[in-house]
């Protein structure tokens, strides 16, 4: 039987049997609603036969980008896109999946840790913290939560002596959450970092540097403007969420407003943003177009969401999150994927379900992976 044929089968069976998952129930009550009257009466092969011309046809109309078709068609690829993009082979690539490995050898995910850096050197991994105060700076205490966030409380009578830096960092595999002295949460991703000063709200704006990703929510002042500063940009905001993208080994710094407004400032560029509008700035060159932020949430939500990425850029995704070396054998790098999937699966879950996109297959050695035709 055929890979697809299979999967058509346990399809039917799951779904009979009520264990189907939600995807998999819209699968085939999608099938079913699109069926006439006349043909409801079918046998098990005919059903199957019918489920593989879904999947072979919604897979084209990914590939196609599914803007293109209709109504019908397009409502039913959307509802059923993270599952069928990652799971279904094109016929000309029925190849043995070669992403099996031991639960032992298996790469698992990031983990919510991180290190804080105080003004005077100090290292404090939160990982080993214990729930409660964890330090105290100028006129600040710092507390762990618990459920592991990093809280700066303003003392009730502020006693700022000195002005410094600390530094909240992650290194690859990791991620982490923390409220600023002035309310603003911060969401870090996988190696990045957040340089702050905790006596930020005595002058007249809050002033963070980025490297890396992360997600804000800014507590509104209009008194006192909330400031995030990359390599190449700088945003300016009274209070909104947006998401900033500005790794090192990305082509350029990816500037996503969900709600609120802020302005862009670059060499030679400056932007103000509406929402869900998403700015990317590469070469001293300023994009903005309207996106759908959910994908540029995604990280934030647990979820990895691509939507037509090219291979390199979401094996370096992979890379941040696993801590993985990734190497290439004969791929094309620029080969596009779509759908989504949880970013708290083992890497070789995330790595079959790209597997069973087709024309690609990978190999796992500790933590160096192999992408190879």
């Amino acid at each position: 039987m055929k890979r697809r044929d299979l999967k058509s089968s346990e399809l039917i069976t799951h779904y009979l049997q009520g264990t189907c998952s939600a995807e998999e129930k819209v699968m085939v009550d999608l099938w079913y609603e699109s069926l006439p009257e006349k043909e409801l009466d079918l046998s098990v092969e005919e059903i199957e036969e019918d489920l593989n011309k879904v999947y072979r046809k919604l897979f084209r109309v990914y590939k196609k980008r599914f803007f293109s078709i209709g109504y019908r068609e397009a409502a039913a690829a959307l509802l059923i896109f993270g599952w069928i993009s990652f799971y279904f082979i094109p016929s000309n690539h029925n190849k043995v999946l070669d992403v099996n490995v031991s639960s032992a050898e298996d790469v698992a995910p990031g983990k919510n840790e991180a290190t804080l850096v105080l003004m005077d050197g100090r290292k404090i991994l939160l990982s080993k913290a214990l729930n409660g105060p964890v330090a105290e700076q100028p006129g600040v205490i710092i507390s762990k939560s618990s459920d592991g966030k990093l809280i700066y409380h303003m003392q009730s009578s502020p006693r700022f002596t000195r002005v410094g830096v600390n530094t909240l960092y992650t290194a690859r595999g990791e991620q982490y959450q923390m409220t600023l002295p002035d309310g603003t949460k911060v969401w870090l991703n996988a190696a990045s970092s957040l340089k702050f000063s905790p006596t930020f709200l005595i002058s007249n704006q809050r002033k963070v540097e980025l490297s890396g990703e992360a997600y804000f929510e800014v507590t509104k002042n209009k008194k006192q403007p909330f400031i995030v500063k990359t390599k190449s940009q700088q945003i300016t905001v009274l209070g909104t969420r947006f998401n900033i993208s500005d790794y090192e080994n990305e082509s350029g710094v990816i500037t996503t407003l969900i709600e609120g407004s802020i302005i862009i400032d670059s060499k030679y560029n400056t932007r103000q943003l509406e929402p869900g509008q998403q700015a990317a700035l590469s070469d001293e060159i300023l994009v903005v177009s309207q996106v759908d932020t959910e994908t540029a949430l995604g990280w934030k939500n647990g979820l990895f969401i691509f939507q037509d990425e090219p291979l390199q850029s979401i094996m370096r995704k992979l890379e941040r999150w696993y801590d993985l070396q990734v190497e290439y054998d004969g791929v094309n790098l620029n080969e596009k994927f779509g759908g989504s999937i949880s970013r708290y699966d083992h890497v070789s879950k995330v790595l079959k379900k790209l597997e069973l996109a087709g024309g690609i297959h990978f190999k796992i050695e500790g933590r160096r992976v192999t992408a190879m035709k």
